[in-house]
């Protein structure tokens, strides 16, 4: 059984891939680990909705902290979407 510091939690759920890799990259340069998981359909050149999604996880140990860092960048920028 895993310890709960050890237990990968969402942080949030966003739109493209783009957009995960940008989180990602944030969250890493802050020493933030941060995993992604992604529920794009690739086969369709189109966007499926939900199956477009990507997942953002950090440790729950880290989640306070990512989350602060990723308000903080959404106030910084007024057009960034929210979770």
């Amino acid at each position: 059984m895993e310890d709960q510091e050890d237990r990968w939690v969402t942080l949030r759920t966003v739109a493209s891939e783009e957009e995960a890799f940008f989180m990602q990259g944030m969250l890493q340069a802050e020493g933030i680990p941060c995993t992604l998981e992604s529920l794009k359909y690739h086969a369709e050149p189109v966007n499926l909705g939900m199956l477009s999604e990507v997942r953002v996880h950090v440790m729950e140990t880290d989640l306070q902290r990512a989350q602060e860092l990723l308000t903080s960048a959404d106030e910084a920028d007024p057009s960034a979407p929210g979770d």
